[in-house]
């Protein structure tokens, strides 16, 4: 991984357990868990909470209400939150190299969700 990606999987990692702390309202504890694909690293980030839905417009540039979630999607590969057994799942993308994110080239395969 590039210095550029090693950052934003660090900032991805930080706002996506911050979300967790802060709104899952669990005592269960946070589970993360890395998981190397051929061409990016598959994060997940699991929790025992009610979870959210990304409303369209929720995201923001601007910092406040759903700006970690903006940064995630401008610095990963792609995003998803998934809600099974009474736990909520972020998990994200980031390719080893630099390239790709969001607005890069289209990951056409499954995401790295399904465990």
């Amino acid at each position: 991984m590039s210095e550029e990606q090693i950052s934003h999987l660090s900032v991805a990692i930080t706002e996506v357990v911050a979300n967790s702390v802060r709104h899952s309202g669990s005592s269960e504890g946070i589970r993360l868990m890395l998981t190397r694909k051929d061409e990016y690293l598959c994060v997940r980030v699991t929790d025992g909470g009610n979870g959210l839905v990304p409303q369209p417009g929720a995201m923001s540039s601007e910092p406040g209400a759903g700006f970690g979630l903006f940064l995630v999607e401008q610095m990963t590969r792609r995003w998803g939150v998934t809600r099974e057994d009474g736990r909520t799942r972020v998990w994200f993308e980031i390719e080893y190299a630099g390239g790709g994110g969001a607005n890069g080239a289209a990951a056409t395969d499954a995401p790295c969700d399904p465990v």
